[in-house]
């Protein structure tokens, strides 16, 4: 890709050929998604689902909520340790995506236990610069729809108004900061920068590329709606949770189905989306390093006239 050369359609292209060409991109982002898998068999087997029959019954509601507060301590531990568990994967799968891609650029390849580790090296710095990124864009909007649930609850209409103003007026601007700080994770990982360095290098980066980014953001979107609507549709139309005259039964086939759709959206559109930002952020900061040694070098032979040289 030519230093200069920064266009969403060659960047996405590029982007599809890599997962398809390295198949240890999608084996990366595999790995959070087996470990979601083994705690929803978890899951099941404690509130009664036949991991065969994918079925489950009780003979009143009752039974139901029963079984639901004996068990509620143990849900709530296992959904901590896996809580904690995605993070340190999915965090690592990000960084080491973007070392695959580094490499890939530089015509290397790296395997996927290898990238892995690269990756975790950088976990710590990469986790703290997602919860700082969090801080700035998520819990603004978080701490609005909270306090507009609440005055929702206790009904004082004048603070869900409120709440829900703010919301609107907030978030052009969230959108805008979250686009111009959307490559931290590349700065983080690629320049071995820290939580807020990397954001600081991502604004800077960004500067006069919003469109660039958020062009490329909504094409991935748009894709990865292509391929989970009918998933959806499949799962809105089955019946989940049916009541009889008998008592409760329980059939997942639709969220499972759902599931399925997610799974396939996520191995496609998240390695894709991982390597047309690294694409991104490396073709915009050669850009950056070529229009500072265009700056530089008029200075240096300026520099080396004689000072007794004619004028």
């Amino acid at each position: 890709m030519a230093e200069n050369d920064v266009d969403v359609g060659l960047i996405l292209k590029k982007a599809f050929k890599s997962i398809v060409q390295d198949p240890g991109y999608i084996l990366l982002f595999l790995l959070p998604v087996l470990i979601s898998i083994v705690f929803l068999g978890l899951f099941w087997l404690i509130i009664g689902v036949d991991l065969f029959t994918l079925s489950q019954s009780y003979q009143n509601a009752s039974e139901f909520m029963n079984m639901l507060q004996t068990s509620f301590g143990l849900l709530i531990g296992i959904g901590i340790i896996y809580a904690i568990l995605l993070i340190i994967v999915y965090v690592t799968v990000q960084a080491a995506a973007i070392k695959k891609v580094e490499a890939q650029e530089k015509g290397e390849r790296l395997s996927v236990s290898e990238a892995f580790s690269r990756g975790l090296s950088v976990f710590p710095r990469l986790f703290a610069a997602v919860l700082l990124f969090a801080l700035i864009i998520v819990a603004p909007i978080i701490g609005l729809v909270a306090l507009a649930i609440l005055g929702t609850v206790t009904t004082i209409i004048p603070l869900v108004c409120l709440s829900m103003l703010l919301l609107f007026i907030i978030i052009i601007p969230l959108i805008y900061f979250s686009i111009r700080l959307s490559l931290y994770a590349q700065a983080c990982v690629l320049e071995n920068l820290g939580p807020i360095d990397c954001l600081k290098r991502s604004w800077h980066i960004t500067k006069g590329s919003v469109l660039l980014i958020f062009v490329t953001g909504l094409i991935l979107a748009i894709i990865a709606f292509a391929i989970l609507a009918p998933f959806m549709a499949i799962n809105f139309a089955t019946t989940f949770t049916t009541l009889t005259s008998t008592g409760v039964s329980y059939n997942p086939f639709g969220s499972i189905l759902y599931s399925i759709g997610q799974l396939v959206a996520q191995l496609i559109i998240g390695p894709v989306y991982l390597i047309a930002y690294t694409l991104i952020y490396l073709s915009l900061s050669n850009k950056q390093k070529s229009a500072s040694r265009t700056d530089v070098e008029p200075k240096e032979r300026s520099s080396d006239v004689s000072p007794y040289a004619p004028q």
